[in-house]
């Protein structure tokens, strides 16, 4: 991310449920839990962009017209993996804070 490395300087690029003040104030086990969740989530997603990516291409390969609707679908998640990997990094800086090695993490 191209986030300052402080969580005074950091600023979303995408909406979060939650601000870097509230992700501050939890627990280093709930944050634990929720950059594991996170990290799994990222991952899935990105399993089915490559599996949405390959019918994209293989209609354009076959001169097809691609499916809209993957499309809007290949779409959403690209948002949505930016949105976590924020999330994910949003998180790590607190954790960094609290003295937590983000190193291993």
């Amino acid at each position: 991310m191209a986030n300052s490395g402080s969580i005074h300087d950091f600023v979303p690029k995408f909406k979060q449920p939650f601000s870097i003040q509230v992700a501050s104030g939890l627990d280093i086990q709930t944050l634990m839990n929720e950059l594991s969740r996170l990290d799994d989530s990222v991952r899935r997603l990105s399993e089915t962009q490559d599996t949405l990516k390959e019918f994209l291409d293989e209609a354009t390969k076959k001169g097809e017209q691609r499916d809209p609707e993957l499309e809007a679908a290949f779409e959403e998640n690209k948002a949505v993996i930016g949105s976590q990997e924020e999330r994910i990094y949003m998180i790590t800086l607190v954790l960094a804070e609290k003295g937590v090695s983000v190193e291993s993490l």
